[in-house]
């Protein structure tokens, strides 16, 4: 225990330092103290990529005190779990009312580089929106798919590679990984 912005700190260090047995810590004070705190704690569970983390942060999205945008976007980048992307799915099923769930979705679906499923999630989300930090937030994520769909027009459809031919050269189609 201590000032709020001292926990804050601790919390920033941990996520930061990638302090695994600070986890304990974390999920002790994830309920209580102020905002600031909660976002540092939320930063802190992504930086660490904790699997667990969601559940306390579905918790919040769900309940009637809700989440941050800070919260949904730290559970957005948790969702690259496939467990964390299935109970994100409940959530969407049981609430859909609410924006921050299909906002975390877009984000998931991002990362999948599925950039059809994340804008159909973010407009869907700007929609549900009622803030004007809501709508902020979800038009810049519309932005980022838009940029992230030219820049994977732009990039290489074929690999050069080697070849068993007298040449020794050719090309692929698909990506080849050691």
């Amino acid at each position: 225990r201590g000032p709020e912005s001292a926990r804050a700190l601790a919390a920033r260090a941990i996520g930061r330092l990638k302090l695994r047995r600070g986890l304990r810590h974390l999920y002790s004070v994830s309920e209580d103290g102020d905002q600031a705190l909660r976002d540092e704690i939320t930063e802190a569970f992504v930086e660490l990529g904790e699997p667990r983390a969601h559940e306390p942060l579905l918790r919040r999205l769900t309940g009637p005190q809700g989440l941050p945008w800070a919260g949904a976007y730290a559970l957005g980048h948790l969702a690259a779990q496939d467990e964390v992307l299935q109970a994100l799915e409940n959530a969407q099923k049981s609430f859909p009312e609410l924006p921050k769930v299909r906002y975390a979705l877009g984000l998931a679906a991002m990362q999948r580089r599925d950039y059809d499923e994340a804008a159909a999630h973010f407009q869907a989300a700007l929609e549900l929106s009622r803030t004007a930090l809501g709508h902020q937030t979800v038009g810049a994520a519309l932005e980022d798919v838009e940029t992230q769909r030219r820049r994977s027009a732009l990039a290489v459809s074929s690999w050069p590679m080697f070849h068993r031919g007298p040449d020794h050269r050719g090309a692929t189609e698909t990506e080849l990984r050691p």
